[in-house]
């Protein structure tokens, strides 16, 4: 019984508290990409040098997956400063194989292209 009497006492007095209004900042997304498209890539020493058409303030990945899966192996996100930006991913400790380069803007759309890790 002197449980309950000092719960509803606790009770009473939390309850009388004010609310806190917890205010949430809004994340930003950057500037809505208009253009997504790789344009070109070369291998050298288990790095990929990539070349890509981006708009300049949106935020994009770049991704590795395994060929014609959808989980990637590696990821690098980035935010455009030009509208051709040069990009560098690293293949260390990736397996030989085939494998997709993905492009992804943060509304979804997606450039692929294929390329061959030795």
């Amino acid at each position: 019984m002197r449980n309950l009497i000092i719960f509803t006492v606790l009770l009473v007095f939390a309850s009388c508290t004010e609310p806190q209004i917890v205010v949430i900042e809004p994340i930003g997304l950057g500037e809505n990409p208009q253009v997504n498209a790789i344009i070109g890539y070369s291998v050298v020493n288990n790095t990929a040098h990539v070349k890509a058409k981006t708009t300049i303030g949106a935020k994009y990945s770049l991704q590795l997956s395994k060929l014609g899966q959808s989980e990637p192996i590696k990821a690098q996100g980035f935010t455009a400063t030009a509208e051709e930006s040069n990009l560098v991913i690293s293949f260390d400790k990736t397996e030989a194989g085939i494998y997709d380069l993905i492009l992804l803007d943060i509304s979804g759309n997606a450039s692929k292209l294929p390329i061959n890790i030795k």
